[in-house]
C-alpha cells in the first residue's frame, strides 16, 4: 500500500457512501461519465479546505467536459455534511471512515502514518485510471492536473465553457496556495 494504484490500471469498482447515507457505486460511471475522485485528509483543515473550494469554483468545467468530481475523506458523515454546506460543494463528499476505499486504490498514510494522503485519480469512461497526482502541498495542481487530463479524454478545453458564478458560504477566511496553516487570508479565485 503507498501512494496510489498506477495510471493504466483499471480502477476498483468501490461502492462509497455520502454523507447523506447514499451509497455511490463506481460502476454506475463506467461507460457513462469521466470521473475525478479526490481523497484528502481532513475536512475544515486548511490544504483540504482549499482543495475543495478549488474543485467547486471549478465543477463546472469538469461537469462540462462529461465528468462527475467525488471527494473522499476519512471523515465521519456528519462532519462530511457540514464540511459540504460551509463550503456549498456542487460535487458529491463520501466517507471512508475504515479506510476500505483507500485500501482498494492502495493509498497509505502520509504525516508519520496520522492522516490519509492527498491523491486525485481521473478515470476515463472505459474505468481506466488515466492520471494520477500525489501532492500534499499545492491544491492548485490537483486541479490543474485534473482538468487537464480530462481535457485531453474529452479532446476539448474547458477554457471556451461559460464560467457560472461559484458561493463560497463560509463565514471564515480561508487560506491561499501561499499561505501557511497558520495565517489566515483570503483565497485566490481558484480559477486554473
Amino acid at each position: 500500500m503507498g501512494k496510489g494504484l498506477p495510471t493504466g490500471s483499471i480502477a476498483p469498482l468501490s461502492k462509497l457512501q455520502s454523507f447523506s447515507g447514499e451509497e455511490i457505486d463506481l460502476l454506475d460511471f463506467r461507460g457513462k461519465k469521466n470521473l475525478v475522485i479526490f481523497f484528502y485528509p481532513k475536512a475544515f483543515t486548511p490544504g483540504c479546505s482549499l482543495e475543495n473550494v478549488l474543485f467547486a469554483r471549478n465543477y463546472y468545467k469538469f461537469t462540462g467536459l462529461d465528468t462527475e468530481v467525488i471527494g473522499v475523506s476519512g471523515d465521519d458523515m456528519e462532519t462530511q455534511e457540514k464540511f459540504a454546506t460551509c463550503y456549498n460543494l456542487p460535487f458529491t463528499l463520501c466517507c471512508d471512515t475504515k479506510r476500505e476505499a483507500a485500501k482498494d486504490f492502495e493509498i497509505g498514510k502520509d504525516f508519520f502514518g496520522l492522516v490519509g494522503s492527498r491523491i486525485t485519480f481521473v478515470i476515463n469512461k472505459a474505468g481506466v485510471i488515466v492520471e494520477k497526482y500525489h501532492g500534499a502541498i499545492i491544491m492548485k495542481a490537483h486541479v490543474q492536473a485534473a482538468l487537464k487530463a480530462v481535457e485531453k479524454i474529452e479532446g476539448r478545453s474547458a477554457s471556451d465553457l461559460p464560467t457560472p458564478l461559484y458561493v463560497d458560504n463560509s463565514n471564515s477566511t480561508t487560506l491561499t496556495e501561499e499561505s501557511s496553516p497558520s495565517q489566515s487570508t483570503s483565497i485566490d479565485d481558484g480559477s486554473v
